[in-house]
């Protein structure tokens, strides 16, 4: 490792900083080890937040490829089982909201709030964030 020169004081022309030759006060400071960020292989050889992102992006058909292909990273695993599980309730609840004839103007409103749910937790799980769904990030989160 080698030792970086620093100036204290300011050289002439008023900079401090690292220098290359100090006249006024010279300290020289060790180079300090910077710890490595620990990332989960994932099987795929993508980036986690990458493959998070990926288990959303055709809804639980995605889900289910990642859930099954990755068997090493917890992460990926739970975005995959949290894409099924929302896609399914999705799908459930405006199969059942069309067979009552007095609550199909929600179809439309329900439909946009999951594609607006869906752009969130793509861009969450590319920013290796976890959203907590009721009932299903609990039941993603223990099967994972």
């Amino acid at each position: 490792m080698a030792a970086v020169q620093y100036c204290l004081a300011g050289c002439p022309g008023g900079r401090k900083g690292v220098v290359p030759q100090c006249i006024n006060r010279p300290a020289t400071i060790p180079d300090q080890e910077v710890p490595e960020e620990t990332v989960e292989s994932t099987s795929f050889g993508l980036g986690e937040n990458t493959e998070s992102a990926l288990a959303y992006s055709l809804w639980f058909v995605t889900g289910i490829f990642f859930l099954l292909m990755e068997d090493a990273n917890r992460t990926v695993r739970f975005h995959a089982l949290q894409s099924i599980l929302v896609s399914l309730t999705l799908v459930i609840v405006v199969f059942v909201i069309r067979f009552i004839p007095t609550a199909v103007w929600l179809i439309l409103p329900v439909q946009l709030a999951g594609i607006v749910l869906w752009i969130v937790l793509v861009i969450t799980a590319y920013q290796e964030r976890k959203i907590s769904i009721p009932l299903i990030s609990a039941i993603a989160e223990s099967r994972a």
